[in-house]
């Protein structure tokens, strides 16, 4: 199977590790770049072509629904993850990203160690990862 790579896009710093080190952990994936923005993340789309992106919904200068109209209007094909905190009370976020063409929403944890919210990430991620790769 050839390597799934990924791009991590938040605006959170904390959030981008822990991200990238529990894809770095999944075997056949790799994690070719961070951005802290929308605006920055459809640059590095463009120019590294991820297989797919995890992808914040808030953030400044260009939010995440922002990028995915962007993705779409331009008719960049690229896997898209969700990871956020609206997830657990934004359902009209939700669906709105899976109208264009999000692949699947993963809620951010909102408490608990830097450990603690990484085995979350791991746990669910995990599964969406082999999924997607398959």
């Amino acid at each position: 199977m050839p390597m799934l790579r990924v791009l991590v896009v938040d605006d959170t710093i904390i959030y981008r590790k822990i991200v990238s080190d529990v894809l770095e952990e999944i075997p056949g994936v790799k994690v070719i770049g961070t951005a802290q923005n929308g605006k920055i993340a459809l640059s590095m789309i463009e120019k590294l072509k991820p297989d797919l992106i995890t992808l914040d919904v808030e953030m400044p200068e260009m939010n995440g629904l922002q990028v995915l109209e962007e993705l779409k209007k331009r008719q960049i094909d690229v896997g898209t993850i969700m990871v956020s905190t609206l997830t657990h009370r934004g359902a009209e976020t939700t669906m709105k990203a899976l109208e264009l063409g999000a692949f699947y929403f993963i809620p951010k944890p909102d408490s608990g160690t830097m450990e603690e919210n990484k085995k979350s990430i791991k746990n669910t991620i995990y599964p969406i990862i082999n999924a997607f790769a398959s």
